[in-house]
């Protein structure tokens, strides 16, 4: 399941769900608002590609609105604003996600596939200790991660401590020579492609996962054309974390 958040442009100003919010499509160096309503969408992948030369195709099966939280105004009471910190807590764009994670594992039981396991995929505004806290039963959590998360391993055996004290990046695994380089294959851009990656497995994130094991998997930009007449182009290096400590990455 892949899950992210989406827009709905709005232009009445009587909508009360509505909010200005970043416009995804806004240029790097500018970035526009746009009126509009938030929703939350979990979207079926079914992976096309491994009978026919098509990328994966993704069928839409949830679409929530995800509302936000209203802020009091200037001349709000102190319990207002305890009220207000606390609505935040409870309604906001994780805790919805983590919701709607846990009824899609239920609703996967109902229909047969209790033995299944659920892989929920999201971008990096739910890479957080939210989302990695309650991960529903028999399910994995994939998110891509910043490059700069301060990662650690186990401590060693005997010790009083349970975090490592080395700590080390996403970014620096990838700089780093002594971890060699794997390849696979994967459809991406019109055809299949070769990757370059890394992997760390039983890596700890203290502030975001708590002591929840992870696998770091780090991969390489990869410049492609989708064809010949076009320019060429290069992806930005991802960083991967995800609760799945065994299955391969292919």
């Amino acid at each position: 399941m892949a899950i992210d958040d989406t827009k709905w442009r709005k232009t009445g100003r009587s909508i009360p769900q509505a909010f200005y919010q970043r416009d995804p499509l806004s240029p790097p160096f500018h970035v526009n608002l746009v009126l509009g309503l938030r929703f939350l969408q979990a979207s079926l992948l079914v992976p096309l590609h491994r009978n026919a030369p098509v990328g994966t195709r993704a069928l839409p099966i949830r679409f929530k609105e995800v509302s936000r939280v209203k802020r009091p105004g200037k001349k709000a009471g102190e319990a207002e604003k305890e009220q207000y910190k606390e609505a935040v807590k409870q309604k906001n764009l994780s805790r919805s996600f983590v919701e709607m994670g846990q009824q899609l594992r239920q609703e996967l039981d109902a229909a047969g596939g209790d033995k299944k396991i659920l892989v929920l995929t999201g971008d990096g505004s739910f890479c957080n200790r939210t989302c990695f806290g309650e991960i529903p039963e028999r399910s994995v959590l994939l998110v891509r991660a910043r490059k700069d998360a301060k990662l650690c391993f186990r401590a060693e055996a005997g010790s009083r401590r349970f975090y490592g004290t080395g700590k080390f990046t996403p970014e620096q695994i990838r700089k780093d020579d002594s971890r060699d380089w794997k390849t696979t294959k994967i459809f991406y851009g019109g055809k299949r492609r070769v990757i370059r990656y890394k992997e760390v497995a039983d890596v700890h994130w203290q502030r975001g996962a708590g002591k929840r094991p992870l696998r770091l998997i780090v991969i390489a930009p990869t410049p492609y054309r989708k064809n010949q007449s076009k320019r060429l182009y290069y992806r930005d290096p991802a960083y991967l974390l995800t609760s799945d400590l065994r299955s391969s990455v292919n």
